[in-house]
């Protein structure tokens, strides 16, 4: 004859494995979380720094008003893998701006041995340039808004 456990734990014996499993899920699954959201935090700030970066190039740029081929290598060595960080439109934008940056550069050293007529039309030619330059703030900032923002939401558990 066996004697026989109390009922008690009986139950106690046969709803611990379930238990168990459910709270190996509960935490795996934060562990994932947390995985997750150390990864959008990371992305985020690979982001924030070539966000960053850029914007302090170009100001320089319109600051000092030179266009010259380091200004523009500077810029184009600091989009390199911007097309992995963010989405083909911000890419496109970056590389008209590349662009932009270019057609002044030619701009300026035509001006430099341009006289009479040709000085003007290449004066007409650099100024939308230089405004379209000078947008960029404003422009950049719209297209990134969607990569940086931070509107994750809290698991309820």
């Amino acid at each position: 004859m066996t004697a026989q456990l109390p009922l008690c734990v009986q139950y106690l014996q046969a709803f611990s494995t379930p238990i168990i499993a459910l709270m190996v899920a509960v935490i795996a699954y934060r562990q994932w979380r947390t995985a997750h959201q150390n990864l959008l935090s990371q992305l985020f700030d690979k982001r924030m720094a070539v966000i960053t970066e850029l914007r302090g190039i170009v100001a320089e740029l319109l600051q000092d008003g030179k266009f010259d081929n380091g200004a523009s290598l500077k810029f184009l060595r600091a989009t390199t893998g911007a097309d992995f960080l963010f989405g083909s439109e911000v890419k496109a934008y970056l590389d008209r701006i590349y662009t932009v940056l270019l057609d002044l550069h030619v701009c300026d050293v035509e001006l430099e041995h341009a006289e009479g007529q040709e000085r003007v039309v290449l004066v007409q030619k650099r100024r939308p340039l230089f405004d379209e330059l000078s947008g960029f703030f404003k422009k950049f900032s719209e297209l990134v808004a969607a990569y940086v923002k931070m509107d994750q939401k809290q698991s309820w558990f």
